[in-house]
């Protein structure tokens, strides 16, 4: 008999999409991207009651035609 153990985990991931990553092979604009990040950090701080203060707390993602920011909530 197998050993195993069951879990049900549900997280709300905010994502921040800057477009135009593919901006006539340029990239985005540092000022789309500072906004975004700004965004994320003020629901962060919004959410948890506090500045992060780890270094991975916003994850990014370079998609075909857009950066994509996240964080997650965990337990939502």
């Amino acid at each position: 008999m197998a050993d195993f153990r069951y879990g049900r985990v549900t997280r709300v991931r905010h994502e921040w999409a800057v477009p135009g990553a593919d901006f006539g092979g340029h990239g985005a604009p540092i000022a789309e991207v500072w906004k975004a990040i700004n965004s994320a950090e003020t629901l962060y701080v919004e959410i948890f009651g506090k500045e992060p203060t780890y270094d991975d707390w916003l994850r990014v993602y370079a998609a075909d035609d857009e950066i994509i920011f996240w964080f997650e909530e965990p337990n939502a």
